[in-house]
């Protein structure tokens, strides 16, 4: 199959499809709804590990709490990474994505690039990950995850009880819905060969058991059901944000520098 690869360990890699390969059903076991948006930004970094997201100390609207006060404690998860949740989409974000993946990155980085395509394969990854997590089996995420995320994750998941380690686990088939919040690219400014980046953030939501109930009732739940308290227990919202280096001669392998994990309904 054609196109970039996502790093997962020195013997196995996962294929992040071109534009040229349609066989998603087949690759990913699972049909997914459209994008609702995503946000870009171009900009020239001194910085490698720079970021087009806002920092931590920023506020902005999109970055909102999962849970209120009030909810039960075993809702949520202590936080595997100290960044900004990102929950809902931008409409101002769609047409801005739009124009990066259009017209930046595919007639500069990458022919075969198609946006839409590239967060579907990620679902692949995101599982891989999070089964790797719940064992919290990190060596097995070197060259996957950056290292300096690996070093926060494994301070972090040493809070984790051990059914908050077993919750990480999650099926890409229970994915319901998910969407690419952001796209960034960046240059670095004090290197001859100007290296330059491309950063992906997505977001997912998912439903645990999400399969199994659709083989069950030949339908996902609809809007009453999801209110229910036995599926809110279900559903978790997921963070994770890929990156690549674009530099000719550099080989195109993706590899994820932030991730969260979120349990419980999103407000």
């Amino acid at each position: 199959m054609a196109g970039v690869r996502l790093l997962v360990s020195s013997a196995t890699k996962f294929a992040f499809p071109s534009a040229r390969s349609r066989h998603f059903d087949t690759f990913l076991g699972v049909a997914f709804r459209p994008y609702s948006c995503l946000g870009s930004c171009v900009t020239a970094r001194k910085s490698v590990g720079a970021t087009c997201l806002p920092s931590k100390e920023t506020t902005v609207p999109l970055h909102v709490r999962c849970y209120s006060d009030d909810r039960p404690s075993q809702m949520q998860f202590p936080l595997l990474m100290e960044y900004p949740q990102l929950l809902w989409p931008s409409v101002f974000k769609v047409f801005k994505n739009w124009i990066m993946a259009k017209f930046v990155i595919t007639p500069y980085f990458d022919k075969d690039f198609n946006l839409k395509e590239f967060g579907e394969a990620s679902q692949q990854a995101v599982e891989h990950v999070s089964k790797q997590l719940s064992k919290n089996d990190l060596d097995s995420l070197v060259g996957l995850v950056d290292k300096d995320a690996l070093l926060e994750i494994r301070s972090s998941l040493s809070r984790f009880s051990v059914q908050q380690l077993s919750d990480l686990a999650i099926n890409k088939e229970d994915i319901y819905f998910c969407f690419p919040y952001e796209v960034g690219v960046m240059f670095d400014e004090e290197e001859e060969s100007q290296r330059r980046y491309v950063e992906i953030t997505m977001v997912y939501f998912l439903m645990k058991g999400l399969s199994d109930y659709k083989a069950q009732h030949g339908h996902p739940p609809d809007f009453q059901e999801m209110r229910s308290p036995e599926c809110q227990e279900k559903l978790y919202v997921l963070n994770y944000r890929f990156i690549r280096e674009f530099t000719k001669g550099v080989p195109p392998e993706w590899t994820i520098n932030v991730l969260n994990h979120y349990k419980g309904r999103p407000n």
